[in-house]
């Protein structure tokens, strides 16, 4: 489960502004001002917006946490690099299986799924 008072923690001059939700001095930047605004979801993972541009990454390498910090712990999460290699790869293997269909072969049933799925792209 992703817990939001081990990144509160870490930073300085954390105001609560609502239920989850919280602005802090950003640690990724010389931050005169709180510009960093964190929120937690329901199903608990942690929002991080600094309104001075700096990314997620730069925040957590700062305070010394990583991206699993952020995310509940349900087997769901997936980093963005590594949904975007999935996708390709079952780009590519629609694409194979066209080709199969094409020339003749026959599709499992699963094998058409999935190019029914990729067409509607889920």
């Amino acid at each position: 489960m992703a817990d939001i008072q081990a990144l509160i923690n870490r930073l300085d001059k954390v105001r609560e502004t609502g239920r989850d939700r919280y602005i802090a001095k950003c640690p990724a930047h010389d931050d005169g001002d709180p510009s960093l605004s964190i929120r937690q979801l329901p199903d608990t993972r942690i929002l991080l917006k600094c309104f001075a541009g700096c990314g997620a990454v730069d925040i957590l390498n700062a305070v010394g946490l990583n991206w699993q910090s952020l995310m509940p712990d349900d087997g769901l999460y997936e980093p963005i690099a590594e949904r975007r290699e999935r996708v390709a790869r079952s780009d590519l293997m629609v694409e194979y299986l066209e080709v199969v269909r094409q020339q003749g072969g026959r599709l499992s049933e699963d094998d058409k799924a999935l190019i029914i799925k990729r067409k509607l792209g889920l």
